[in-house]
Formats: structure tokens, sequence, C-alpha cells
């Protein structure tokens, strides 16, 4: 930049009108230069702040000469400000100058990827905003924007929150507003609870909130240019502007009217008419050029002949790599990850999995660097909830690269997150890999298994198919592709047919068809590649095999599948994890042999009349007391305030009571699932769950029970259920509780028979305390011995042993 232009503050703080035309004409020419002139000539006391704030509109978004703007814009808002301070004439018009000064040194420093300073430009708005006089700058309101974006931008993701919460309540203009609206949206996806659920529709959602949030700052420009002024853009600029709001509209019409591959094709046609008119109005600027180039390239994909034609998608590929080329040679602050994502895209179909799944990698890793910048880890969700299939599409390229170490990384980091890092928090000296990097979880896996002889499981769900990768007690792993996906067992889940009650239940009333299904068997493709690996002696029968399912998985207790004619639970002592870090965690804490036991009775107010039902839900602590030292809570005594008093830990905690979980898809089991418990005085009704009386999750972490290390029985219909978040954590009670320092829990899976779960409960421990049995031991102990007693016909016999699960350390 030419070195006269940075005595623009003295020029124009001096008030000679001669060498502020002369600086004037000094600059390069734009739009305003003659308007800038013609306010000099008005010869009043804030003429040289007009020209200055003409001159800053006039090289708005020009690129080139965005040194000079940034120069032209402190000054502005300098000189604004010091003439309000100085009681000068006109002050009132003069702090309006010194607003739009400080709005366009935060944009234009924004725009030049000069985060840091303009968020310091910004910050001076700060004195103006608490004056009286705050709702009529609309524009420092702007530049606050700009500065959370900016702290965006830097990956200061806390505090970009904490300053738009302090922001968006101001008053926003239309372009502002729409600002504002994209901003609160891309803090959400950031900083989004892991406590949250996923929604169905998200990508769908997501897409028409993007068209809708372009066509919105369309609409905003459009009525800008349309003001009136003087100095308004040609014709063609509005004519092409207004071609453009008409393709985005139809882009928002319903899915059925978005087959046609010519509108995406024309839409990209209609951007980049108007981007190489405006840049011919305003000046080229990289930034949006790299956009309109992601953009055009991506129409590759609305073309269903195109998005398989090789030739195409290598031509695709290239334009990419050339666009990642143009980002490094402009230095431009630009978001990479589509780019390899949709380049990912083009290799998988081209058959070219090592070259995709290094894309995709690098997008998980740039990922995982970003989280770690969350220091809150129960908000990082959003952050890995960016691209839905992130973790499918790493094992997709694993599988077909045969690679089981790379899958079972892919599937692990896509579970139970939060709880990883809440467990990694509460044993700092441990000597596990942190959360965020899972780099050293398959040798630390597969070490922990031969140290135990135990084998580990896990499952991750698609659509159409599953992914599983076994690692067994001798350190191997072995990797497979399920032809049974989520489609399948949610349309089992809706028919209730996790529930064995249902194999044989009518369908339509008493009259409807009768159900005739065994889910034991349809299940079979989820464990019967196991028995080829019992055959050859790789995996041995009698051994433990702890699973971790994923998503809706969790309602199918696998110890009930069958392996030909066999339990599941008949080769192994079986339990679960929510994944393979939450299970290295609990297996490297010191094994603990409860000595004490806390037992806690809720009966409902439906019970009271019922004699055998009270008697039968104290049958279990009853039996724990001739087995241990303890004390029973009962009625008034089982109030969840009372207990969190308590010190629990290292004891087992047995609850019977009642158990609800949400029927409905959209209701979260974080506040809508939980155990029923007294309220005070009050005894829980079954048609009034809620408030006080519900034990929920986030009741369970809200109020931090002294259960560390403690083993948790949940004798309760449902209180074993959970759903998936969005940061992969199985939320339910189980979850709640491992988070808690719970070691391990026995809960349910579906609506259980009080009389035949406390019967379980006593077996298990029995097996146990009495005989010394690991807890997985007991645990298929138990279920063994009620599967060869005469069990009543009215259901299948695995309601009545398969009804409990086993969560957390084993031993």
């Amino acid at each position: 930049m030419n070195p006269a232009f940075q005595h623009a503050l003295p020029v124009f703080s001096i008030g000679d009108r001669d060498a502020q035309r002369k600086f004037i004409l000094n600059c390069p020419p734009c739009i305003n230069t003659p308007i800038a002139l013609q306010f000099l000539d008005f010869g009043q006391p804030n003429s040289g702040l007009a020209a200055l704030d003409a001159l800053c509109n006039g090289y708005n978004g020009q690129q080139a000469q965005l040194e000079l703007a940034i120069t032209l814009a402190t000054a502005l808002s300098d000189i604004g400000a010091h003439r309000y301070r100085q009681n000068a004439p006109m002050k009132d018009e003069a702090l309006i100058y010194a607003t739009n000064g400080v709005y366009f040194q935060a944009k234009f420093l924004f725009d030049f990827g000069q985060f840091e300073a303009a968020i310091k430009a910004a910050d001076t708005a700060i004195p103006f905003l608490q004056g009286k006089e705050r709702l009529q700058f609309e524009r420092l309101c702007a530049a606050q924007l700009y500065k959370t974006e900016a702290l965006l931008m830097l990956e200061q993701f806390e505090a970009a929150r904490q300053h738009f919460n302090t922001i968006q309540g101001l008053p926003f203009i239309a372009g502002p507003k729409v600002q504002r609206d994209s901003l609160e949206r891309k803090i959400n996806n950031s900083l989004g609870s892991a406590t949250a659920l996923p929604s169905p529709d998200k990508i769908r959602d997501e897409y028409l909130e993007s068209r809708q949030s372009n066509l919105d700052a369309l609409n905003a420009l459009s009525e800008i240019m349309r003001g009136g002024n003087s100095d308004a853009p040609p014709d063609n600029m509005m004519q092409a502007l207004e071609t453009l709001q008409q393709k985005l509209t139809q882009l928002q019409q319903p899915e059925a009217a978005l087959n046609n591959a010519s509108i995406y094709q024309e839409n990209a046609e209609a951007t980049e008419q108007a981007h190489a008119l405006f840049s011919n109005f305003f000046g080229a600027n990289p930034l949006h050029e790299a956009q309109l180039q992601f953009s055009r390239i991506g129409t590759v994909f609305s073309d269903p002949n195109r998005a398989q034609d090789p030739d195409a998608l290598r031509k695709a590929l290239s334009e990419y790599e050339a666009l990642c080329a143009f980002v490094a040679e402009h230095k431009l602050v630009y978001d990479l990850q589509s780019v390899w994502w949709a380049m990912g895209i083009c290799h998988n179909r081209l058959g070219q999995y090592r070259e995709g799944l290094e894309l995709v990698e690098r997008i998980w890793v740039d990922i995982e660097r970003q989280r770690s910048q969350i220091r809150n880890y129960t908000e990082r969700a959003g952050l890995l909830n960016k691209f839905e299939f992130l973790f499918t599409r790493l094992c997709d390229f694993n599988y077909k690269l045969g690679d089981a170490q790379g899958m079972l990384r892919a599937i692990e980091s896509s579970k139970g997150r939060v709880l990883a890092d809440a467990l990694d928090r509460q044993t700092p000296q441990n000597t596990l890999p942190a959360a965020e990097s899972r780099q050293h979880i398959v040798q630390s896996i597969q070490a922990l298994m031969q140290l135990h002889a135990a084998n580990y499981l896990t499952f991750l769900l698609e659509d159409e198919y599953s992914y599983a990768v076994l690692v067994s007690s001798k350190g191997k792993l072995f990797s497979r592709q399920i032809p049974l996906g989520r489609l399948q067992l949610q349309d089992w889940l809706d028919k209730q047919l996790h529930n064995p009650q249902k194999w044989r239940a009518r369908s339509g009333g008493l009259f409807g068809a009768q159900n005739n299904v065994d889910i034991s068997t349809a299940l079979s493709p989820f464990v019967d590649w196991l028995l080829p690996l019992l055959v050859q002696g790789e995996l041995a029968e009698g051994t433990h095999l702890c699973y971790c399912p994923d998503e809706i998985l969790s309602f199918f207790p696998l110890h009930y599948v069958k392996i030909q004619d066999k339990y599941l639970l008949e080769y192994f002592s079986l339990s679960r994890t929510q994944s393979a870090y939450t299970l290295l965690q609990n297996l490297n804490r010191p094994k603990l042999f409860p000595l004490e036991f806390y037992g806690v009775v809720a009966t409902a107010q439906e019970d009271q009349a019922d004699v055998e039902k009270m008697q039968g839900f104290r049958a279990s602590v009853d039996f724990l007391k001739t087995l241990r030292p303890g004390s029973i809570a009962a009625s008034a005594n089982s109030d969840w305030n009372q207990l969190c008093r308590l010190s629990l830990e290292g004891k087992i905690v047995h609850f019977t009571t009642h158990g609800t979980f949400p029927l409905q898809a959209h209701e979260n089991p974080y506040e809508r699932s939980g155990l029923l418990l007294y309220e005070g005085p009050t005894a829980p009704s079954l048609n009034q769950i809620s408030g006080g009386h519900l034990l929920s999750p986030e009741r369970v972490l809200r109020q931090k029970p002294q259960v560390q290390n403690a083993h948790i029985t949940l004798q309760a219909c449902v209180s074993g259920r959970s759903k998936e978040g969005i940061g992969g954590d199985a939320l339910g009670l189980e979850w709640a509780f491992l988070l808690s320092g719970a070691s391990s829990i026995l809960a349910s899976n579906w609506d259980v028979d009080y009389r035949y779960a406390a019967h379980f409960c006593n077996k298990f421990y029995e097996n146990w305390l009495l005989k010394g049995q690991t807890r997985a031991k007991a645990f298929q102990a138990a279920a063994l011995e009620i599967m060869q007693e005469p069990l009543p016909d009215q259901h299948p016999a695995a309601y009545f042993w398969a009804g409990f699960s086993l969560m957390g350390d084993w031993r």
C-alpha cells in the first residue's frame, strides 16, 4: 500500500479540505470516489467523515483494496469517536460515523483473514453499546457478529457461544439478521450437547436450512440494492440476482421436485453468472471464488449419469484438487472438510479405496483436533455430528481394504465419547490413550483381552447391513459384514419383537393374527460367524465375551441369540459395555468385592392392595440381607434426595421399583426414562410418571450420587434400555450410573415379571457372593439354571431367563 495512505487519520482529523481532496484522488478509484468528493464540497463539520464513510462503502468487498479499506475504517472510527467525546458540532452524527467505522474495521479485517484483529476492532464497539442510544447502532451489532464468527474461525467455540449469547437479543436489520441466524446454527452444530438425540431427517433439514439461509441472504441483498440509491448497480446485476433467487426458491420445493438434475445445474449457472457480474463490479474475492468452485464441481453428484461416470468423477477429482491448491495459494481460511468428503465419494465410486480412506481419515483427525478446543466434553458432540456417516465410511473403506484394525478404530471412535472423556478425568494417572485420540485403542484392547482371557465383540449399524469386529482372547482380530441392518432391527423393534413376550402374541387384539417369530434365530447373523472360529480353536468355549451393541441393537440382548441350536449364553459368559474405552477404564481399576449392600424398595400407589406383590418387591433385598450386612430403604426413605446424601461407594445398591422408558422416537430418555421412587412421603403412581418421582439419567448426573465402584442392580422394567445421542453415548440409566463412577450394572431389557426378576437376581447374588463366582459367571449360571427349570408356557422361555443384561466390570 502507498505509504501516503497510512496518513488518513491526521489528514481527515485536521480538517484541511484540499489535503483531504488530494488524498481521495490519490486513492485507487472506486464507485464511491465521486460521492466522497461531493461530501467534501458540502463544507459541513462532518464532511470529512462522510467522505471516509463513502470510501469504505466503495471498497467494501474489493479484496485488492482491503488493506487501504482497513486504514480508512480505522480513521473513520477514531475521528468520529474523538469528535463525539470532545462535544464537537453535530457530535451525534459523528458518533454514527464512528459506529460505521467500527463495523467496517471488523468486517474488513475478517474478510482479510485477520481474525484476532477483527475481534479487537469489534471490542471497541462495547462502550457504544452500553449507552442509551445503543438500539440505533445496528452496524455495531453487526460488528459483534463478525467477532463471533472470527472466534469460530479461530476455533474458540466456547468464547464464540458466550459472546453470541450476549448479543443475540440486539436489534438486527435484514442482512445482519441472516448472518446472526447462520451463526446460531454454526454454534449449535459445533457445541451440540451429547444428551441430544440425532434427527432422523438431519441431512434434509440441514440442506433446506442451508438453502433457506442462502435465499434469505439474497433477499436481504436485493432489498438493499433496491433501496433507491443514486449509485444503484446496473440492471443486469439486478436481473442476475432475481434469476438466482428464483433458482434457489425452486430448490426449496418438496423432495419430489428435486429429482431433476437440471435444477441444480441451472442454479449453479445462475450463481456463476451473478458472481461474475458482482466480481466485475466490486472486484474479485478469492474466498467467494473458492465457494463458487466447490458448488459448481458438486453438481456432478446431482446428475445420476455423471455421478456414476468414471470420466466425470475423475474430472471432479482433478477440479477438487485444483480447488485445494487455490485455497493454499491464496492462504484462505476455508473449511476443506467438505471438499475432502466429496473427493472421498469420488474415490469410493472409482474403487480407489486407499485414497478415499486417507481423505476421510484426514477429516476425522481434523475434527478431533477441533473437538479438543472445547473444554466441556459434554458439548463436543456437534462437531462429529457434522458428517453423519463418517464412521460408516471409515468402516466401509477399511473393510474393502481388509483392515480389521482400522475397522475397530473407526467403530470405537463412534461410541461413548462423553463417557470415555468422563472416565478419563476420574483416573488422571491412567496410562491409557486420551479419549480424543484412539490411535492406540486397538493395541490396548488386544493386550487386555489376552490378559483376562476374554473376547470383545463390537458392532456398527448401517441401514441395510452392519459391521462387526472381534478381538479374541489370543489378541487376534476378526471382522465381518453382516446382512442385517438398522432398518430391519427398527421394524422388529416397532413390533416390540425384541421382547420374547411378543413372539407368540396376537396382533390386532384377541382375534388378530398370532405372531410366529423367533428373534433368537432371526438375529443369528450377528453371531453365527463365530462358530467356525470356535471349531478352529480361535475362540474357546467357556471363556468370557464382552460385546458392545450399536444404537437400537442394544434393545436385543445377544445372550438369547442362537448359534445353530445353542444360545450364545451357552457358549460364553456374557456382559455388555458402552465402548472399548469404557471397558479398558473399568478393567484397569482394582477389582472390588462388595462387603455391604444398600437396598431401595419403592412400590407404586397401585401396588398397595396387592399383598403378594408388596412382599415380592422385597424378596431380593431380604435375600441380600442373608448374604451381606446392609440397610433397606423403603417407602418414604426411598426418596432420591435422601439417597444422594448417603455414601454408597463400593457397595451393592439394589433398586426394586417400577421403570419407564419413552415409546415415541422423538422423546429423549435422558429426561423421560428412569425409576419411580417416592417423593417425600408420597408413593409414585403408574399413571403420573414425572416430577420428583422420576429418577432420570439427567437427575442422576445433576445430583451426583456417591456410587463410585458400586455394583448397581436395577430390578425394574426397561431399566437397561437406551437411545444413542449425537455424541455416540447410549443415553439411559446404565450410562448415567457409569458416568457417576459405578463399576457394574444389572438392568432389565423389557417389562419383566417381578417374581422372575427377583428369582434371577437372587440366583445371581447367590452365585456371585456366596459361591465366589465372577459377576459374569454368576450371571451366566443364573440364566442357565432358570433355563432348566419348569417355566410357564404362556411366553417363550427366553422371556423368563433373558430379561437382564450385565453392564461394565464382569470380574
